[in-house]
């Protein structure tokens, strides 16, 4: 039983050990993310903490030549030689060794200490901050850069909150770590001094030290347990509040206000239990290291009375040292806790550039200008299933052909593939079979974002921004007069504007509230058209509309009809009437939940 419980021991010390090198493996990897950030800063940073802690030093060493000045004994070995040297720097600035001069120089080095402090803390936090700007500006361009394919199994919310409140965290594990490493170089130089007076006493404090840290390995782990679940927790609270809000007069129109306070209230409570349980673990360990440390600081100066019999000027300047080293310690030691729980929000930012960088869009220096066709788009053989759905193509074997300034319908029931067919032929997917051709180029992955450059997309959940109608309408085309504004807003059948009070600065409201979801739609338009686009998408914009809206944008695409190359997706017959060619999905239910395209007919 003893030797079941003692290899149970060993195998969890071991797995405390295999944690902490993970740990600090990721501490590393955050510490050369920051000097590969900036190196010279980074680097003048750790010199102004060196300075800082050498000259910190320095001055404890002035109080050896002033007790010996009131009449302490000081030893003979160690103290001997500061005392000299000390001697030696004031002959050297023909300063002579009173009590006026050694006071004199301790205020001027304080306050030299004090001003490198003050350049470091200065230098120190405009880093951090450039560095945390950085992180997020680069999570933003590869999230923006990432293949469409890497969206459809990611949640927003989390992508939302990496950009936010993770990208804070992950800053202030930057600030911690900064201090962490400021105490660790101080903890250093007061060491150096220590071991100059007793190097027995110092290893023996040393030692001691190791012994308490790896009775604490333990309580770290939890530390970082702790941290990955408060990053959940709030993930999931960030998920519920962004969901609510974004069905915020679904919620408010059925009456279930009361079901969501209390799924929030249940989340919430569940990240309470998760900060309390780090509170309890932060707690622990403060009480393991206050016992720990008061027991060794007792022993040390039973030992060194009793034992190694330390002179009492040299056991005063030991005490004072000592004195200085606890706190130092014990910050070093609050800091890596507080480390720890930040960590996995930066090891879950690594891990999302990391998936950014491999399903990153290639970009070609080749393809810099937008890809135009002058002829057609044509699929030959096209098939496409998502990687989810293997055994069931949501497109088969299909070819069409667009010409150049035709208006083609693309209609059928929900689930029969239209919005994936979209998809494909704008090239936010790439086919399994079958390839897609822009006049006589194949659609690939290397110029699919030139291809795009030239196509206007309106969706059927238009997003206006809470902004005027003239900055929703110049936001992918700016420099426009007015004329060209207005011209827009004619073609595009928005005569509305011209009976609002404020015109083209009229407010909209957040996603458009103040408007109708036909004038939404006809703002949306208007916008596309701006952009002059060679090839226009309406993916479903009629779909929620009564049917004045649709005749209006009926009227819409019949004057745009022959000017431009527009492509529609509905699951209304009536938007197909004014179409040069129709084509049509059809779906047969499988027993299972997948669509499965039968056929397509090509109506022309």
């Amino acid at each position: 039983m003893k030797n079941s419980n003692r290899v149970a021991s060993l195998q969890r010390l071991k797995a405390s050990f295999k944690t902490a090198q993970t740990h600090l493996a990721l501490i590393w990897q955050l510490v050369m993310d920051l000097f590969r950030f900036s190196p010279c800063r980074t680097f003048l940073t750790f010199c102004l903490m060196l300075t800082r802690s050498i000259t910190s030093s320095v001055s404890f060493l002035l109080i050896l030549p002033l007790l010996q000045l009131i009449g302490f004994s000081t030893g003979n070995t160690a103290s001997h030689g500061v005392i000299n040297a000390v001697t030696w720097v004031f002959q050297a600035l023909h300063l002579s060794l009173n009590l006026l001069t050694i006071l004199s120089s301790y205020v001027v080095i304080v306050c030299g200490v004090a001003l490198v402090n003050y350049v470091e803390q200065i230098i120190g936090s405009r880093l951090q901050q450039e560095y945390t700007c950085h992180l997020r500006t680069r999570l933003h361009r590869r999230l923006l850069q990432a293949r469409w394919s890497f969206f459809l199994n990611r949640k927003v919310s989390d992508l939302l909150y990496s950009l936010t409140s993770q990208i804070q965290q992950v800053s202030q594990c930057n600030y911690q770590l900064l201090t962490l490493i400021n105490t660790l170089v101080l903890t250093w130089a007061y060491t150096s001094l220590a071991l100059m007076l007793s190097w027995t006493m110092t290893l023996a404090a040393i030692l001691c030290a190791m012994v308490l840290l790896c009775l604490m390995l333990p309580l770290h782990a939890l530390t970082s347990r702790a941290g990955l679940h408060h990053l959940q927790q709030n993930q999931a609270i960030h998920q519920s509040i962004t969901e609510q809000f974004g069905a915020l007069k679904m919620i408010k129109g059925s009456g279930l206000e009361t079901t969501f306070i209390n799924e929030l209230l249940t989340i919430g409570s569940a990240l309470e239990r998760e900060n309390q349980q780090l509170s309890r673990v932060t707690a622990k360990s403060r009480f393991v290291y206050s016992c720990g440390s008061a027991l060794l600081f007792s022993v040390l100066l039973y030992h060194a009375l009793t034992v190694f019999h330390v002179p009492s000027g040299s056991l005063l300047l030991l005490l004072i040292v000592f004195a200085r080293l606890l706190p130092m310690v014990s910050s070093a030691q609050q800091a890596y806790q507080r480390i720890l729980h930040q960590l996995p929000a930066f090891g879950d930012i690594k891990r999302l550039l990391h998936d950014c960088m491999t399903y990153q869009e290639p970009h070609s220096a080749k393809y810099t200008a937008p890809l135009s066709f002058q002829k057609a788009i044509t699929l030959r053989q096209v098939s496409f299933h998502y990687a989810t759905a293997q055994s069931i193509p949501v497109i088969n074997q299909l070819s069409i052909q667009l010409l150049k300034n035709t208006t083609t319908a693309i209609v059928g029931p929900s689930g029969s593939g239209k919005s994936t067919l979209i998809d494909l032929i704008i090239g936010l997917l790439m086919p399994v079979e079958g390839h897609i051709f822009i006049d006589d180029q194949i659609l690939i992955p290397d110029n699919a974002g030139a291809w795009r450059k030239g196509i206007a997309y309106v969706t059927q959940d238009v997003f206006l921004f809470n902004a005027s109608i003239r900055d929703n309408l110049t936001l992918f085309s700016p420099n426009q007069t007015d004329a060209a504004l207005w011209n827009a807003l004619d073609c595009a059948a928005a005569d509305f504007v011209l009976n609002l009070e404020g015109g083209l600065d009229t407010r909209l409201g957040d996603r458009g509230v103040r408007l109708s979801g036909g004038e939404r739609q006809r703002i949306a338009l208007a916008r596309a058209l701006l952009m002059n686009p060679q090839l226009l998408v309406l993916d479903e914009s009629t779909n929620a509309l009564d049917r004045d809206n649709i005749a209006k944008i009926q009227q819409t695409l019949t004057r745009l009809r022959g000017k431009m190359t527009i492509l529609i997706i509905s699951h209304q017959q009536e938007m197909s009437h004014f179409a040069d060619q129709k084509i049509v999905l059809t779906k047969h239910h499988q027993e299972t939940k997948h669509a499965h395209i039968h056929f397509a007919d090509i109506i022309t």
